[in-house]
């Protein structure tokens, strides 16, 4: 069952990020280390990021709900993942409050992308057996940036109103 669930996760477009090796009756780390309620919150956008329902231009424009995948926040790139993570200029300010904090957590070299370590720490923990005790050091603060970021993009959109205002699961993609 574990190779299906692993096999049919892998040929999913949306779940690019998420590490594909699947254990049950264990946590993702995304919500193994959630703590109170503001965190529930942080989590949730995170896992939403992570499993490439996030609302991003790129996603809405393949669901042809908009008429670009240009960032509408920069116009300067598709607006997907790595960029709302890494690059966004207009999200530069949000993002800088975090940067030093996870540049300590993470080792160096790096090897792989910043986006899959701030995404989903186990692959960290793969290539990196030290990284273990900090998972939930990274966790925490990768889920404030990504939250951060969310919360910046909403404002300037004038979106952040609706964001949780049906109960999850949520599919923003169709809003």
């Amino acid at each position: 069952m574990s190779s299906y669930v692993c096999l049919d996760a892998s040929n999913m477009s949306t779940l690019k990020f998420p590490h594909k090796e699947f254990k049950y009756n264990e946590p993702h780390p995304v919500v193994q280390y959630v703590k109170n309620s503001r965190q529930v919150t942080r989590a949730c956008v995170k896992t939403l990021v992570l499993t490439g329902t996030y609302p991003l231009q790129t996603a809405r424009f393949k669901m042809k709900k908009v008429d670009s995948a240009l960032c509408p926040l920069c116009h300067l790139e598709e607006e997907n993942t790595e960029h709302f993570i890494e690059s966004c200029r207009t999200l530069q300010s949000s993002r800088q409050m975090y940067q030093a904090r996870i540049s300590a957590l993470l080792p160096t070299p790096l090897r792989t992308s910043l986006t899959q370590a701030i995404l989903d720490s186990r692959y960290l923990v793969k290539l990196h057996p030290e990284m273990k005790k900090l998972v939930e050091d990274l966790e925490e603060v990768s889920r404030d940036l990504i939250f951060a970021l969310h919360m910046r993009r909403s404002n300037l959109l004038g979106s952040h109103k609706n964001f949780f205002k049906n109960p999850l699961p949520f599919n923003p993609l169709l809003n």
